[in-house]
């Protein structure tokens, strides 16, 4: 060939590629599983427990709220005993206190999505006597899919 200069690649550029390619293929291959892996639910929906489904009643949110909630702000977390941290981070919203913040959480509103993005996760203990006697993991132990208005006794059970 003439007028065309050689072009070297260097073996670390075809290491890279192929490994790329690798991953192109995996990552196709799992949305093939999942074909509705990348939609976005139209509703917002409170759930509790990923497994879980049901919605808790005013009841077991407040009780929820008030001994395991916690905020977080710049990366810290603070819980959810002063009024003052929810004016200043919510008050944009309209929520001024811990009543205002149970209800917008309990009955999902046009603010739902910043005002969960305000809360962490709740991390709820195991129950004693889901464990006795057991052996293996919990979510083995666990009866996980439709739980109807039972879902309020496993929030006391695990609050």
């Amino acid at each position: 060939r003439k007028g065309k200069q050689v072009k070297f690649k260097r073996l670390e550029w075809f290491v890279h590629d192929s490994w790329r390619q690798l991953r192109d293929r995996v990552r196709l291959r799992r949305l093939e599983v999942k074909p509705h892996a990348l939609e976005v639910p139209d509703k917002h929906s409170l759930a509790f427990v990923v497994r879980i489904e049901r919605f808790p009643n005013l009841k077991s949110v407040r009780e929820l709220i008030l001994k395991r909630g916690q905020a977080k702000v710049k990366n810290k977390v603070i819980p959810l005993t002063d009024n003052t941290v929810i004016e200043e981070h919510l008050g944009k919203f309209d929520v001024i206190c811990l009543e205002d913040l149970i209800h917008e959480i309990a009955f999902p509103g046009k603010n739902f999505q910043a005002i969960s993005r305000f809360l962490r996760p709740f991390q709820l203990s195991v129950a004693r006597h889901a464990m006795k006697n057991r052996v293996g993991f919990l979510k083995e132990v666990g009866s996980p899919g439709y739980r109807g208005e039972r879902i309020n006794q496993l929030i006391r059970q695990l609050n």
